[in-house]
């Protein structure tokens, strides 16, 4: 394979797991903030 086409490669595989990391981790907190606000109420 020629080197540009692996470094294209790796670099979009680098950008799509920074992407998938950053939304996992908004969801995560997302769903970990209405169970601590709601463990604070009670």
């Amino acid at each position: 394979m020629q080197p540009m086409m692996l470094a294209l490669i790796a670099f979009g595989v680098v950008v799509f797991g920074a992407a998938v990391s950053a939304i996992w981790a908004s969801r995560r907190q997302a769903q970990l903030v209405p169970v601590r606000v709601r463990r604070d109420r009670r």
